[in-house]
This record gives C-alpha cells, sequence and structure tokens, in this order.
C-alpha cells in the first residue's frame, strides 16, 4: 500500500486559570481543542508528547458528522471516536482509519489534577494517504442503485496523472481577500475558503451528481459563490469581500 503523509503539529500549555466556553461545554474549563482537516482516505495519527512533569494530561478524538449542515455546536464530549489516557506524563497517542472530513482532538488534564502554566506539550497530526485508493474503480450504475446521489474524482497527486494548478491571486502586488463570516462553523465553507487563498494550490476534481434534486441545490450554490467572487479583480488593494453561505 502507498501512501503519501501529511503533518503539522503545535505547541502550547494547560494552565490553571479557567478560559471560558468551547464547543459544547456549558462549565468554565481548561480543556485544548484542535482541528483538523482530513482530506483523503486512510489513517490519522495523533500523539501529544512533552508532557510536563507531575502533569497526566489525556487525548481524545472526535468527528465531525459528515453534513453540510454540521456544526461543532451538535457535538458531545462524551462521545469521541477514540482516546489515549496513559498514566502520569507518558506519550499519548491515537491512530484510526479515517476518511475525508473535520476531526477534533481534546487534551485535558486527567480529573483536572494537574497543570503547568510554563512548560509546553507538544501535539502532531499525522496524515497517512491511501493512495492505492485513487486507483480503484467506481460504478456509477451500481452507486446509483445503492442509493448514492453523485460522486466526486480528485487527484491531488501522481497516479492519475493530473498534477494541481496554482492560483496565483496577488496581481502587481495587488492582495485580493475572499472572508467568510462562518469559516469556524462549517468545514465545507472552510475547505472552499482555504482554496481561494494567496498561493494556494488548486486541485483538479470532476462532480458529477445524477439526483436532480441534488443538482439543482448545488448549482444554486455555486451560482452565488460565482457572482461574488468573480470580480475580484476589481477590487481595491486589501479589500475585504464577505459572504456566507448556509445550508437549509
Amino acid at each position: 500500500m502507498r501512501r503519501a503523509f501529511i503533518s503539522t503539529g503545535c505547541q502550547t500549555t494547560i494552565s490553571q486559570k479557567k478560559e471560558g466556553f468551547w464547543l459544547w461545554e456549558k462549565t468554565y474549563i481548561d480543556k485544548d481543542f484542535y482541528s483538523f482537516d482530513m482530506v483523503s482516505t486512510g489513517t490519522l495519527t495523533v500523539t501529544l508528547e512533552n508532557i510536563p512533569t507531575n502533569c497526566d494530561y489525556d487525548l481524545r478524538l472526535y468527528r465531525l458528522e459528515d453534513s453540510p449542515i454540521a456544526n461543532v455546536k451538535t457535538m458531545n464530549f462524551q462521545n469521541h471516536i477514540a482516546k489515549s489516557s496513559a498514566a502520569g506524563n507518558q506519550n499519548e497517542k491515537i491512530e484510526v482509519s479515517a476518511k475525508p472530513g473535520t476531526y477534533y482532538a481534546c487534551v485535558y488534564s486527567y480529573e483536572d489534577r494537574t497543570y503547568d502554566n510554563d512548560n509546553p506539550y507538544k501535539i502532531t497530526f499525522e496524515e497517512a494517504v491511501d493512495t492505492a485508493r485513487a486507483e480503484s474503480h467506481y460504478s456509477i450504475s451500481e452507486g446509483r442503485n445503492n442509493g448514492d446521489l453523485g460522486a466526486i474524482w480528485i487527484s491531488d497527486y501522481a497516479p492519475l496523472g493530473i498534477t494541481p494548478s496554482t492560483i496565483y491571486r496577488d496581481y502587481n502586488n495587488k492582495t485580493c481577500r475572499q472572508t467568510y463570516s462562518n469559516y469556524d462553523d462549517y468545514p465545507y465553507i472552510r475547505h472552499l475558503a482555504d482554496k481561494y487563498s494567496d498561493w494556494k494550490d488548486m486541485t483538479y476534481a470532476i462532480l458529477y451528481v445524477w439526483d436532480v434534486e441534488t443538482r439543482a441545490a448545488i448549482y444554486a450554490t455555486l451560482k452565488c459563490l460565482l457572482k461574488t467572487i468573480d470580480g475580484y479583480g476589481d477590487w481595491e488593494d486589501s479589500q475585504e469581500r464577505e459572504m456566507s453561505i448556509f445550508f437549509e
């Protein structure tokens, strides 16, 4: 099985100070949450390292519901898909078979007993993409019979012979920006917004939707988006444009 790796990480602390509300929590907490967008089918590995001496931090992993209207407010802290709870300051590690979607990792102190304001821990996300799946065949007729509404083909890497192109948004040193008011709540919006950031690689995608109602809804959404961003060349330097797309 061939795999391509994507890795990212950061360092921060768990402190004694209570830091307010987040996600589904109804009381003041000191839990640290991180989101990671899995863009392909493969393996997602989350590791927690450098836990300070005399501290006991644990790790949980969640996956946001696979729906255009999915929102972090619908999640429940107890409904994790995996967790790691080694004793003391031992490293924590979670490895799951993952499909595209938004995942959340939570770092928290065991029973809120220990904390360290000065020494950061390190959390790392690694995505191992199963590139062999890109060469598999999908039958539209079988998919339709199974109740599928459509299918999408995306190429991010070499096996299909299609290479990503780059969109250059900085014409004559003019920066055009697109902002989304609901960027953090809706992963589908976030993926779309990130595609239009400066110097981002654009992947080629073919979307075929045979369900008439779904096709009409997608067409209306894309038409609204295109109308908003089509005139970006006339924007002033660093001018912000704001839009919202809500799925109902």
